[in-house]
Parts: C-alpha cells; structure tokens; sequence
C-alpha cells in the first residue's frame, strides 16, 4: 500500500465525485511519473450518469505534483519541517462535445465566471475557454465542441500534511462543484 499525500489527494478527489454520482470513464484515468524531470501527473475524466460513450458532456480533471513539491513533502516526512509547503496544481476542464450551434463564453458566463470558490479556501481561477469546429472530411457535417477550463493550487501546509482527513475535507466539495456545472453545461 502506497502511502503517500498525493494518493490521498487523488482518492480525495475520486470519492467526491463518486459522491455526487458521476461516472468515471475508466479508460481515462492515468498516473504518469516523467522520468527526466520527476514530475507525477494524475488525469481523469467523468461525466453525468447515462451520457453515451464517449460522453457528449465530461469534467476532466488534471493533477501535476512537481519534483519541488515531492522534496519538500519528503522533508517534512523525515522530521525536518517546511521551508515552504508542497503544492498539488489542478486544472479542471468542462467539456461540451458535439452541440449543434457552437455556445459562445458570453452564453455561459453566467454559469462558467471567472472565479469559482469550492469549498473553503479552494479557489479556481478562470484559465480559458475554447470553442471549435471540426468536420472529417471536407464536404462532411461540422461538429462543434467547447470548453472551460479552471485552475488552482492546493497548498499542503503542515495542518493538511498532518491531518489526512482535513484534505477530505477541503477537496470534498469538488463532486458537486463539477456535477452542477455539467448539468449546466449539457441544458440546451
């Protein structure tokens, strides 16, 4: 068994949402380790219950635990404190595939602002917001997609490092955060 503050995170993140009833696309979790730079990154996608295969709306989740955060995490494991505390970066993305009239920002603006709170102390920031048209051939229908995507950090202060269940507690929110913003999303 790995006991580590980055599994707790992902299984943190993984019960939410299985919380708030959201499906997982199996195929799309991975845990990739860069062996050149040391880097750990975590991905997952979920969607709303019944959404076909692949699902026309999913959340995908993005995780990025640096070498830096993994030194320092190590530190304080050994007894010598922080100097500065670890960081777990995470990039939401909302995704809408497939609408027959492409949605502008200015359409969903209003469900989609530029800060979303989630929890207490876990603030995301708007990162961007994209919108395509694509066909597979030249003469063949146009399909449309769109997608917003958040970030923020979440600091491991000594507290969170110390104390799993507090980082439950902080990341707890994030199932229904990103259930209601697919619900959102997929109304017509």
């Amino acid at each position: 068994m790995l006991d580590h503050v980055l599994i707790e995170v992902v299984s943190a993140i993984k019960d939410s949402c299985e919380d708030a009833m959201l499906e997982a696309a199996e195929l799309d979790e991975h845990l990739s380790h860069d062996v050149w730079l040391g880097d750990v990154s975590y991905s997952a996608s979920y969607a709303l219950p019944g959404e076909s295969d692949p699902p026309r709306v999913r959340a995908d989740i993005n995780l990025e635990w640096s070498t830096w955060s993994q030194s320092s995490y190590r530190t304080w494991w050994m007894g010598d404190g922080l100097s500065e505390s670890p960081k777990v970066g995470i990039t939401i993305s909302f995704r809408l595939q497939g609408p027959k009239v492409a949605k502008s920002f200015g359409e969903l603006g209003s469900a989609f602002p530029l800060e979303a709170g989630v929890g207490d102390g876990l603030d995301f920031a708007l990162s961007g917001f994209r919108s395509e048209s694509f066909s597979e051939s030249p003469s063949g229908p146009y399909s449309n997609a769109i997608e917003v995507s958040y970030k923020t950090q979440l600091v491991l202060h000594e507290g969170l490092l110390a104390n799993p269940l507090e980082i439950r507690s902080r990341l707890g929110p994030i199932g229904l955060w990103l259930a209601s913003s697919l619900v959102i999303l997929s109304d017509p």
